[in-house]
């Protein structure tokens, strides 16, 4: 086989792998009750939860094996408290909503100086991300990017003044000899993280149903 065709082959090969998660992942939301939309076309790997409450939720799927989750809320998002349980949950150490992120306790400061002060004291290395603009509304936003020194495969969270949340992990790879996180478990961190931005838990256990409820437009 010439370098051409195994290269040809090794995309293919990618692109299939990361369908079959793409797959996986939608079941595994779907066994949350969230309904899931998977417009998939060539090289693209994308679903969309529809009924995230207030609030447009995608999760990409790269050919190389990583996986982004985006939150964007569309008004009067999740407060300190919200954020900071989400972002919690999605570095593995979620336990509800953290009451203890309040204006009260950092008068003041913007959503992320207290979700970061917050992120902080449970352990969590934050660090403030550039600052953006936005034009339309001439104003100035930050956001913070945060690990878990603890847990490393649990990848970085990112959160900004307006509510966005952007989660990115590594798929497990056998190949590899890293913790990382399986489709599974990444459908249930994301269930519980929208819990969370409702101040309540996920009640149902990640499983992956016989049958899925996720569609696609030709549906």
């Amino acid at each position: 086989m010439s370098a051409a065709a195994r290269t040809g082959h090794d995309q293919r090969a990618c692109t299939q792998t990361a369908a079959d998660v793409r797959l996986a992942v939608a079941d595994g939301l779907t066994a949350h009750d969230l309904d899931v939309l998977d417009p998939a076309g060539e090289g693209s790997q994308y679903l969309k939860v529809t009924n995230a409450r207030g609030a447009l939720c995608e999760i990409m799927i790269s050919e190389h094996g990583s996986v982004t989750w985006e939150y964007h809320p569309f008004s009067g998002g999740p407060g300190p408290a919200q954020v900071t349980a989400m972002v919690l949950e999605l570095l593995g150490v979620g336990n509800g909503q953290d009451r203890g992120a309040s204006s009260n306790r950092w008068p003041g400061l913007a959503l992320t100086g207290i979700v970061g002060q917050a992120l902080t004291e449970r352990g969590m290395r934050v660090r403030l991300a550039e600052a953006g603009r936005d034009e339309d509304l001439s104003e100035m936003y930050a956001e913070i990017v945060v690990i878990n020194p603890a847990r490393p495969d649990r990848g970085t969270a990112q959160a900004s003044d307006d509510g966005m949340i952007r989660w990115e992990c590594r798929l497990t790879d056998p190949a590899r000899s890293t913790r990382e996180i399986d489709p599974a478990e990444i459908a249930g961190t994301i269930a519980r993280a929208l819990s969370a931005a409702m101040g309540r838990r996920s009640r149902k256990p990640c499983t992956i149903p016989r049958r899925s409820r996720h569609s696609s437009p030709s549906s």
